[in-house]
């Protein structure tokens, strides 16, 4: 399998997600995004342990991928600038004008 049919099917995968599934993998997704690489791979070794913990219920699962996630933006978010934080969401405030 080539790496679109592979992007294609997580794709798929998560598009049949619960919304709050999908709003949590994209967190993350734009999280990692930005992160440093010793943060990547740190995220990587916490959903590896939460895997191998084989959590019981969809419940444990979540609060172990919000505790990724709490990660991620502690490490991500704390550590910028507030302007450059803020300067990637420019865009979906730019105003158009009316003459």
């Amino acid at each position: 399998m080539d790496m679109s049919e592979e992007v294609l099917k997580l794709v798929r995968t998560v598009g049949d997600l619960p919304r709050e599934d999908q709003s949590r993998i994209l967190r993350i997704v734009d999280l990692l995004s930005q992160a440093p690489a010793s943060v990547q791979m740190r995220t990587q070794r916490m959903l590896r342990d939460l895997l191998d913990a084989e959590p019981e219920s969809k419940l444990e699962c979540v609060a172990g991928v919000d505790e990724v996630i709490e990660y991620l933006e502690h490490a991500v978010l704390d550590g910028q600038d507030p302007a450059a934080a803020w300067a990637r969401f420019d865009h979906l405030f730019a105003r158009s004008t009316t003459q």
